[in-house]
């Protein structure tokens, strides 16, 4: 599938289901991102982690980067937009950029290895990442077509191998992930 067809897939399904923020294990998440750090939200959708992020820890610095700009849907638009556009799998910044990278129901969208190398090039050395994702055996996962990487721990442990700390659960249908660089 190609980079068009997956937007225009991703925008249809948000329509549908109202995709935004679905943060599973907020106590595990705000428990691993510490207060100051630079924080990259890839697949942001439209905002909500940033606002929740900067409500519980204001000195973090957050940026969204998304293949889509969900804001078109929305009257109220300026505070959704990612603020930048750009793929998961290609990440425009430079290497060690980052405290925290972090992919919420957002690496089963995207070529999940292209990801994780591209999050472990902008981490900088004792940066974090955190994923929570959708586990292949789920039915949510194969009942949503934009689902184009299936993952289980297995899978996902290997991914993140060049990590130095990992620690990969599944928990009933969704799988999280935290691991040091």
């Amino acid at each position: 599938m190609n980079i068009r067809e997956l937007r225009r897939m991703l925008l249809e399904e948000h329509k549908k289901v109202c995709w935004g923020c679905l943060l599973c294990f907020p106590e595990e998440f705000f428990a691993f991102l510490e207060d100051g750090m630079r924080v990259l939200d890839v697949g942001c959708n439209v905002q909500l982690l940033k606002k929740g992020i900067l409500q519980r820890k204001p000195r973090c610095e957050v940026y969204g980067i998304d293949i889509v700009d969900y804001s078109i849907l929305y009257p109220d638009r300026h505070d959704k937009m990612p603020d930048i556009l750009a793929s998961g799998e290609d990440l425009p910044f430079r290497d060690g950029s980052f405290d925290f990278v972090c992919f919420i129901e957002a690496l089963e969208h995207m070529n999940s290895e292209k990801a994780i190398k591209e999050a472990y090039r902008v981490l900088r050395d004792g940066g974090r990442l955190f994923i929570q994702s959708v586990h292949k055996d789920d039915p949510a996962f194969k009942a949503d077509p934009t689902h184009v990487y299936a993952l289980d721990e297995q899978i996902l442990s290997d991914l993140l191998s060049l990590f130095r700390k990992k620690e990969v659960r599944r928990i009933r249908g969704t799988l999280l992930a935290k691991a040091i660089k």
